[in-house]
């Protein structure tokens, strides 16, 4: 098989099944939070960290998507890679003192931590000049400029990718902490009726 032929078979895989299995793990993550009673347990704190590590996976993905990819984006991809499994141990360790983490709920992680690793391995099989540059293998200096390279890709398959992600990441992780929050709320209101002085909605 030629390279050609290996690059369109990875962006194939990348898009219709490592995407809709990282989709799905999401959302079946958010109905587990929703099932566990996150906003009575482990609240916004946790809703909160589940945004930051969509964030972490997010920057890295808008720079592959949106940028030619050199050592800087390997770099972003990396580092976000890096930056999402130590908030998910931070989120690991606030949860589970917290609400049950059911053995399902952790199937689900395993697979929304495996997607964006097999994504990403793809990825830097597809730019292995890149990798190679940072390891100084080839002796040439490693690439760090910043240039666009939008994908030439249908106006359908953009929309169905971005409609996807609001529906099925976005708009659920978006409700689960205006959820948890507005319990925080009400929560501190409580006490202030008690004769409490939290000094936070959010205490």
């Amino acid at each position: 098989m030629d390279a050609v032929d290996f690059a369109a078979l990875a962006r194939g895989l990348i898009l219709y099944a490592v995407f809709p299995v990282w989709v799905g793990a999401a959302f079946a993550d958010w109905l587990c939070h929703r099932r566990s009673a996150i906003e009575r347990t482990s609240g916004w704190r946790e809703a909160a960290l589940h945004w930051l590590l969509l964030i972490e996976l997010a920057v890295p993905a808008a720079a592959v998507a949106l940028l030619e990819v050199n050592a800087l984006v390997v770099c972003l991809m990396l580092g976000g890679w890096v930056l999402h499994e130590l908030t998910t141990y931070a989120d690991l360790r606030w949860a589970t003192g917290r609400r049950r983490v059911s053995p399902a709920e952790q199937m689900v992680h395993n697979l929304f931590e495996l997607a964006p690793v097999v994504a990403g391995a793809m990825v830097l099989m597809l730019h292995w000049p890149a990798v190679r540059s940072l390891l100084r293998a080839d002796g040439a200096a490693p690439d760090f400029g910043a240039r666009l390279d939008l994908p030439q890709i249908p106006p359908g398959q953009g929309v169905m990718v971005a409609g996807v992600l609001l529906l099925f990441v976005a708009l659920p992780y978006a409700e689960e902490l205006a959820r948890c929050l507005r319990v925080a709320r009400a929560a501190a209101r409580a006490r202030q009726a008690r004769g409490h002085d939290p000094h936070s909605a959010f205490g």
